[in-house]
C-alpha cells in the first residue's frame, strides 16, 4: 500500500504504522515538508486499509492518499521469469 500522511515532523508516523496488526514492513518513500509517503507491506491476503486509515485519523494526521501499489509490467515479467536458486 501507499499511504500519504500530512503530520508534524516530530510525530513518529512510521513507528505507528508498523504496529498495525498485519503490517510487516513500512518504508518512507517520499517526503515534501510535512507530507510523507510510506510504502506499507502486509501479510499475504490481509487487507489492512481500514486499520491504516483509522490509525492515521485517530492521531490527528491528514490522510491524503491510501492506495494499493501495483507492480509495473517489467516487475511482473522479472518475477515470472526469474528463478531463484536454492542456497547450499
Amino acid at each position: 500500500m501507499l499511504v500519504q500522511v500530512d503530520a508534524p515532523p516530530t510525530d513518529d508516523v512510521k513507528r505507528t504504522l508498523e504496529i498495525v496488526p498485519g503490517v510487516t514492513q513500512v518504508a518512507a518513500a517520499d517526503s515534501r515538508g510535512t507530507v510523507i509517503s510510506y510504502e506499507v507491506n502486509s501479510e499475504a491476503g490481509r487487507d489492512v486499509r481500514r486499520q491504516l486509515a483509522a490509525v492515521v485519523v485517530s492521531n490527528g494526521w491528514g490522510l491524503l492518499e491510501l492506495r494499493p501499489l501495483r507492480m509495473s509490467l517489467e516487475e511482473v515479467f522479472l518475477h515470472l521469469t526469474t528463478e531463484e536458486m536454492p542456497h547450499e
